[in-house]
């Protein structure tokens, strides 16, 4: 299993810079809101919303590495093959962003 986790953290670390737009280190409301626009995620407001409530343990506002890993590999591991982990995956894939 902490092989499985580890996979999915190098996975992941592309897709978090790609939602960094302003390569802080941690994803706004904003970049999330664009990312998913441009992904084609179709989040509502308040899925947005939510997201971050359930991402941002530090509540500082952003999402840093470890909060977007977490929350992704929580999904993931729940089995939410339509949740945002999934879409967000299967979108960057789609259009070629790994970056």
């Amino acid at each position: 299993m902490a092989k499985a986790a580890s996979d999915l953290r190098r996975t992941l670390q592309p897709v978090f810079e790609m939602l960094d737009a302003d390569s802080s280190g941690s994803v706004s409301t904003e970049e999330l809101a664009a990312a998913s626009e441009h992904l084609q995620l179709q989040l509502s407001p308040s899925e947005l919303k939510q997201l971050m409530i359930d991402a941002d343990k530090d509540r500082s506002g952003e999402i840093d590495f470890e909060e977007f890993a977490m929350i992704i590999q929580a999904q993931v591991e729940e089995g939410k093959g339509g949740g945002f982990a999934q879409r967000l995956l299967r979108g960057a894939a789609a259009t070629g962003d790994d970056s």
